[in-house]
């Protein structure tokens, strides 16, 4: 219980890291070209720092869930599939959205996208690539954010407007990315303030995951804070039984 407790108390905060970072890329983004090359650098971070927590949120759900299950509900499920719980799948969906947004900002580096003309292709064709990776990324935050929203009715009653503002937040923040990707789309030779307009709908995103990582973490400390008094309150009639059954 203390291990979970202490596990999802990084995830947050690791979340909360890769957030900032995301914003400090993007207000970089609204420079134009003089801030790309930081802002390239700060999206890598970021980006895999999203890549890594939603790679540890899929293995605690994949883990956690099955044993949280009900019996019956156990016994509905395919022996074949009986780990790939809903959790499982809007985990998967945001590791995959975290793992090709991060290719994707790789390939955009511009200190690292020669190396991957080097492996063969035209600029053309791998910033085209980049993009795609980057748009597609951001689509599949936004599918796993929605697909979460489906099952916001399970939530506690205490937690249900926290979990619609958490949701809604990772919904927006992926289709600006969406939208702030298109000024940055090669071949068509973006104005430098249609680049500026990209890297203000960046932000705009940014500060959208931002607010959805800080409710989250705000619903997490709420969630167990509340978990330790029910934990009390259930010792201490534990505690009382066991007095009554000695007294007797």
């Amino acid at each position: 219980r203390r291990y979970q407790e202490q596990f999802d108390y990084f995830l947050e905060g690791w979340y909360l890291l890769g957030a900032v970072l995301y914003l400090w890329g993007c207000l970089e983004f609204c420079l134009g070209e003089k801030g790309l090359r930081l802002g390239c650098r700060a999206f890598d971070v970021g980006a895999a720092i999203f890549m890594l927590g939603a790679s540890l949120s899929m293995a605690d759900a994949i883990v956690r869930t099955p044993s949280d299950e009900p019996s019956e509900a156990k016994k509905k499920r395919k022996m074949c599939c009986k780990w790939w719980t809903s959790e499982v799948r809007d985990q998967f969906f945001y590791w995959a959205g975290s793992l090709l947004f991060l290719v994707g900002c790789l390939i955009w580096d511009p200190d690292l996208f020669p190396h991957f003309v080097a492996l063969g292709g035209t600029e053309l064709g791998w910033l085209w690539f980049a993009a795609v990776l980057i748009m597609v990324g951001s689509f599949f935050y936004t599918l796993a954010s929605f697909l979460t929203a489906l099952a916001i009715h399970k939530e506690h009653e205490l937690f249900k407007v926290r979990a619609t503002i958490i949701t809604t937040c990772f919904e927006f923040g992926g289709g600006f990315f969406i939208a702030g990707t298109v000024p940055y789309i090669p071949g068509y030779d973006c104005s430098e303030s249609f680049l500026v307009f990209g890297g203000l709908l960046y932000t705009i995103g940014a500060l959208f995951y931002l607010t959805g990582c800080i409710a989250s973490t705000l619903k997490t400390i709420a969630r167990y804070r509340i978990a330790r008094e029910h934990w009390k309150s259930a010792e201490a009639i534990q505690h009382m039984w066991k007095c009554r059954r000695t007294g007797s």
